[in-house]
């Protein structure tokens, strides 16, 4: 049985209920050898698949055989939401101290609704599980704001303490970039950061707040806050003076027009040892021509050696998507991804994509798939037929994927 990574919703997070742990000394009466435990593994396989934890716990209930079954499902995230799951949570573990072996990402998000200046529980969170979760691979901060939930030193050094976790991911959270780069510093064996809807503030509460180590991450992926135009300006820089400069082997970026030049430095930074490369162009200010001056902005003609490109324009036939393609110069690329974005009811009607299909011929070599998602209204079926149509040369070579985005 695989190990999933952890959940990561696109933009609005949405977490979880946090698991009751009071609920699983209660099971249902029914018969524990009904169904061979292999199909009960595929069930909760399935439900922890489509995401419906609701369901993982309800299930867990039907008898002890599958209570037990279900536990590496309901427990692999685990959520913090209030000083009291805080406190029963931490409980639980010291009682039951098998099931840490089950949890691989903590979600720290207060309640919907909770009064901010109440939230200030959160400060205690790494500190009261880090020695209760040491088989913990992620963590996930939503909702939190600096001022309100007090992170700061204590924090910082808290979350240093999950000497295991390889992931963090911000999601709509507030706080400065010294705050933000010495969250990034703590986990030792910290690998991957995703920043998602992250709110940059100008003055903390904790200006001393330490940094505690020189990250050398693998993977980035940075998603600005649409209303906030600097974020990433405040990410990327801090973090090509890093080790990570030398270690970053996969980048997804979220690029405005107002920070495409900052994107194209640090793409320049740490092109040469890049395999994967997302580019997703958003126009901002919806001004003519926007992504192309995006794409002005930065080169991808120094990144030899990627494995897998992508970009996304709401137009996918823009002059930036052509460009892209056309700078691409890795000997090793397998995959290039892109996105059609049509809201025409009929297929006949979807953007003619023959034009891309020379640049994506020159890669052919190397290629083993060019995956191209759909949005819109048409049925992906009578989509996939009319894109495979208008790049008959890719579809003939059996390369080409295409699926509903």
């Amino acid at each position: 049985m695989s190990e999933r990574s952890p959940d990561m919703p696109p933009t609005i997070p949405v977490v979880p209920d946090e698991v009751d742990i009071h609920s699983q000394s209660r099971s249902l009466r029914v018969q524990d050898d009904l169904f061979p435990p292999e199909l009960v593994v595929k069930f909760f396989e399935h439900l922890h698949d489509d995401k419906d934890l609701p369901a993982v716990k309800v299930a867990s209930l039907v008898c002890r055989s599958w209570r037990a079954i279900s536990s590496p499902y309901v427990f692999r995230r685990v959520v913090v939401s209030s000083k009291g799951s805080l406190e029963g949570l931490a409980a639980f573990l010291e009682s039951d101290l098998g099931i840490h072996r089950y949890a691989r990402t903590l979600v720290i998000c207060p309640r919907p609704g909770e009064v901010p200046a109440s939230a200030d529980w959160a400060s205690d969170v790494p500190a009261t599980l880090a020695a209760l979760l040491p088989g913990l691979q992620a963590v996930e901060l939503a909702q939190l704001n600096e001022h309100d939930t007090h992170l700061g030193t204590g924090f910082v050094r808290g979350l240093a303490a999950f000497a295991a976790v390889g992931t963090l991911t911000l999601r709509q959270c507030t706080m400065t970039p010294r705050l933000l780069h010495a969250l990034v510093s703590a986990p030792p064996a910290l690998h991957t950061v995703a920043v998602q809807s992250l709110l940059t503030a100008q003055v903390g509460v904790d200006a001393d707040v330490p940094q505690l180590r020189n990250p050398a991450l693998q993977s980035l992926e940075v998603r600005p806050t649409g209303g906030y135009v600097a974020s990433a300006d405040n990410i990327l820089p801090w973090i090509a003076t890093t080790a990570t400069a030398q270690s970053l082997r996969a980048l997804k970026l979220t690029v405005r027009l107002v920070e495409s030049v900052g994107v194209g430095r640090f793409v320049q930074a740490v092109a040469g040892r890049l395999e994967e490369l997302e580019l997703d162009l958003e126009p901002f200010l919806d001004l003519p021509l926007e992504t192309l001056t995006m794409k002005q902005n930065i080169s991808i003609t120094s990144c030899t050696q990627l494995r897998s490109f992508a970009v996304y324009d709401p137009d996918v036939l823009s002059p930036a998507v052509a460009g892209f393609l056309n700078e691409l110069n890795s000997q090793r690329l397998e995959t290039i991804s892109l996105r059609v974005t049509a809201e025409v009811t009929g297929p006949a009607l979807l953007p003619d994509l023959s034009s891309l299909a020379v640049p994506l011929s020159q890669r052919l070599g190397s290629l083993k798939a060019v995956r191209v998602g759909y949005r819109g209204p048409v049925a992906i079926g009578e989509a996939r037929r009319q894109i495979e149509a208008s790049l008959a040369p890719i579809h003939a070579k059996n390369i080409l994927v295409v699926h509903r985005a």
